[in-house]
């Protein structure tokens, strides 16, 4: 994570908010149900392209083009 242009913005977490501001009883579910939503962003970073990365690349594209085949993929009936 010490690339250089790579940066991390992440919300503040509501566990932590709850616990600072009241009482589990105060924010029942923020107190136990929290995300860690983060955003990455890119600035300028020299990403290296492997094998792996180009597969899926292939893999996303071939879904985007055939829409009822993504479906499929995800069925489980």
């Amino acid at each position: 994570m010490d690339t250089p242009g790579l940066k991390i913005v992440c919300q503040p977490s509501y566990e932590m908010t709850a616990s600072i501001m009241g009482t589990p009883f105060d924010y029942p579910l923020s107190s136990r149900l929290d995300e860690n939503d983060a955003i990455l962003i890119f600035d300028k970073v020299n990403v290296l392209r492997s094998p792996r990365v180009d597969v899926l690349a292939e893999l996303l594209a071939y879904c985007l083009a055939q829409p009822e085949k993504e479906k499929s993929l995800f069925d489980s009936g």
